[in-house]
């Protein structure tokens, strides 16, 4: 169910169950047919924590798209940065190939994921040999930097998908209460249409359709 449906019931489910127990009449009605203050109760205490759950999901996915967005634009700048430091490094160590070869740089991968911790041991490596590396501009300081700067890309990468295991928790709750929700909300309008019969005006006072009466 598209949210915005799904928003649009519990707020209509939160409504009539709210005037139910608020307009007295009503509630001495369906007080008649089993729909106790306590039941009534039970029926607030589902709804508003599939609300909860709701907002929780879409609270979630919200800052996961915002962590996403900022890590994409964080990416592209370290991915810059660690590609101009391994043709520094190849270049710092094009007659050393047993040295090169320990950087494990022949190829950059292209996978998120994958560069990441390539270039957090590129880094680790280039470090030890910072002495060298700094014959080429490239300081110890700026090294340990986007050292650092990889470091947190990658615990951002594991935070978002941790963000997106709780989305998935939230929403499976949600559906959970939502359809035990349904069938309280199923039973409630059935009480109530029996109650409430004889009162249009009460009816639609839970958001329930009165039948149109005929005119011959």
């Amino acid at each position: 169910m598209p949210d915005y449906s799904l928003s649009k019931k519990l707020g209509s489910a939160q409504s009539a169950i709210h005037n139910a127990m608020e307009i007295p009449s009503v509630q001495e009605k369906l007080n008649k047919y089993g729909l106790t203050l306590k039941r009534m109760q039970e029926g607030n205490t589902l709804v508003n924590k599939a609300m909860m759950l709701h907002n929780s999901k879409h609270d979630i996915y919200g800052e996961k798209q915002e962590v996403a967005s900022q890590l994409n634009v964080q990416e592209k700048e370290a991915v810059k940065r660690f590609k101009n430091h391994v043709d520094t490094v190849r270049l710092a160590f094009r007659e050393d190939e047993v040295t090169l070869a320990k950087f494990r740089i022949k190829s950059i991968s292209k996978k998120k994921d994958a560069w990441q911790l390539q270039a957090s041991y590129f880094y680790s490596k280039a470090i030890q040999h910072a002495d060298v590396l700094a014959n080429y501009q490239l300081s110890q300081e700026e090294l340990a930097q986007n050292q650092a700067s990889v470091e947190a890309l990658i615990a951002v990468r594991n935070r978002r998908l941790q963000m997106k295991g709780e989305a998935e928790e939230a929403t499976q709750k949600r559906n959970e209460v939502m359809k035990e929700l349904n069938e309280w909300m199923k039973e409630f309008r059935t009480i109530a249409r029996l109650a409430l019969k004889d009162s249009p005006q009460l009816m639609e006072a839970l958001g329930m359709k009165v039948p149109s009466k005929k005119v011959f």
